[in-house]
């Protein structure tokens, strides 16, 4: 995956109509190919900017608040599901901390 394929996935997963916290928001669950990918795509920007002092607006963007994605109230996803959105936020949250890094 190159870097402008990275960010388009990041921008697509993260900001796009039909980006995980929309589905999540239209409880559709959490799309596990599309987190899969985004995932990926850090990594291959961690490589692509491990050297840079900064990184474009909009990925900046894509982050903020990355981890609010994830946080429903008690009666949209069972106990179980609640815990899996956790899990993967904890994950997300990670790995944008050691791109940023």
């Amino acid at each position: 995956m190159t870097t402008e394929e990275a960010l388009n996935v990041i921008y697509e997963g993260l900001l796009g109509e039909n980006s995980i916290q929309v589905k999540l928001r239209n409880r559709e669950g959490l799309d596990e190919e599309l987190y899969g990918a985004v995932l990926e795509a850090i990594e291959v920007l961690k490589v692509a900017y491990k050297d840079q002092d900064h990184i474009p607006k909009k990925l900046a963007l894509a982050f903020l608040d990355v981890s609010n994605y994830f946080t429903f109230g008690d009666d949209w996803y069972s106990e179980e599901e609640q815990e899996k959105f956790e899990d993967a936020s904890l994950q997300l949250v990670q790995a944008v901390d050691e791109l940023l890094s």
